[in-house]
């Protein structure tokens, strides 16, 4: 386990939590690039799946959906929960990114075998595989 380096407040709150508690307010109001903002800092003071998870789900909030791939990338390596990789398929199917897509499904399958949303977006990616392919002949 990593030992954080993070003063923490009288409250217990370290400045990191404390950006993304804030961040997670933003959200709710639809703020998000404040709330981005907030959640690189929290990063960059205490990194956190939750936080790479909201940090990507700003960045396709703002159109920038490419970007938010790493996030989610990230976050899928850092916990175990199916969250961020359904995020990431999402996002790889949004692209256009078929190929990448299913393996980011494959992903949540793997961790949760009956998960009606990544067999979904599988099979429409493996379908998108399919058109892209005949479309190449």
């Amino acid at each position: 386990m990593v030992e954080s380096t993070q003063k923490y407040k009288e409250d217990g709150k370290s400045e990191g939590f404390r950006h993304y508690e804030t961040a997670r307010r933003l959200i709710d109001e639809g703020k998000f690039k404040a709330a981005l903002r907030l959640l690189l800092l929290s990063i960059g003071k205490e990194p956190h799946f939750k936080s790479y998870e909201l940090a990507g789900d700003c960045l396709v909030a703002l159109g920038r959906p490419l970007e938010a791939v790493s996030y989610f990338a990230s976050a899928t390596t850092m916990n175990r929960g199916i969250r961020a990789p359904l995020r990431l398929a999402e996002t790889w199917f949004a692209l256009g990114y078929y190929e990448y897509t299913m393996l980011a499904a494959n992903e949540v399958l793997r961790r949760e075998p009956e998960n009606k949303k990544a067999a979904s977006i599988r099979t429409k990616a493996e379908k998108g595989l399919a058109e892209k392919s005949n479309r190449v002949r």
